[in-house]
């Protein structure tokens, strides 16, 4: 058999300090999305004006805030009838608040998303209280209080699982290009390319015209056969980490 001969043409300057600055900041995103701001993410982000925000983290945190501001509030002035609620009461009202992020990965209307996240927000801080703190401090208290912790733990991860299994990703229905060199992102694109020319030698200029290629601000072919795009940029993502 013969042996099969594997060649990699290098673009000249893609494995210089300026291309791995441009592949951080172009796979970038805000910390206050964790998603793509194009718009076939509008389900997925409340937006301000020029600031956007992820939906699923922002009505989440909105949630806990305002139930665990009204829990220390009672615990504060009546935590009498915080404990006439009980243990049980407090964890079936967090668990009913839960079941409805269970059908959102498969109901990705906005309003529901709000709704559910918001509701899982207050969960949260329901069963915790209801768990660890009303729970009476005796040997049984305490192995159910490990007990909650264990499900707790597990149901997240079920939940994570569901989520990952189940929710669309919004960009393989795009119609506008794959992110990041998509219609949205274009604007970002033609930034950091400005700047990636400014940062390279003369020498490094063949990654800067590949990448103008792929965004569509340049024509031409470029040194190296790409099987698709997406590949392109997958492998990107792990050679620039």
């Amino acid at each position: 058999m013969n042996p099969i001969n594997l060649s990699v043409t290098v673009i000249p300057g893609a494995e210089s300090p300026a291309a791995r600055w441009f592949v951080r900041e172009l796979f970038r995103r805000s910390w206050l999305a964790h998603h793509p701001t194009c718009h076939c993410f509008d389900r997925h982000l409340l937006r301000f004006g020029s600031i956007s925000l992820c939906l699923g983290c922002s009505c989440l945190f909105s949630g806990m805030l305002v139930a665990s501001v009204i829990l220390a509030w009672l615990s504060w002035i009546r935590f009498d009838l915080l404990n006439d609620l009980g243990t049980w009461s407090l964890v079936s009202i967090g668990v009913g608040l839960y079941i409805p992020t269970l059908a959102q990965p498969f109901l990705q209307r906005k309003a529901f998303k709000i709704v559910a996240r918001l509701f899982l927000g207050v969960a949260i801080p329901c069963l915790w209280y209801g768990a660890m703190v009303l729970l009476p401090w005796s040997s049984s208290g305490l192995r159910l209080r490990i007990v909650f912790m264990i499900t707790f733990w597990l149901t997240y991860r079920a939940t994570q699982h569901l989520r990952a299994r189940w929710t669309r990703n919004p960009c393989d229905s795009c119609p506008h290009g794959v992110f990041p060199f998509c219609k949205d992102n274009l604007p970002k694109v033609v930034s950091l390319i400005s700047v990636l020319r400014s940062r390279t030698s003369p020498e490094e200029q063949g990654f800067v015209d590949f990448v103008a290629t792929l965004a569509g601000l340049k024509q031409g072919e470029s040194k190296i056969e790409i099987i698709s795009l997406n590949n392109f940029l997958q492998g990107a993502q792990l050679i620039y980490a």
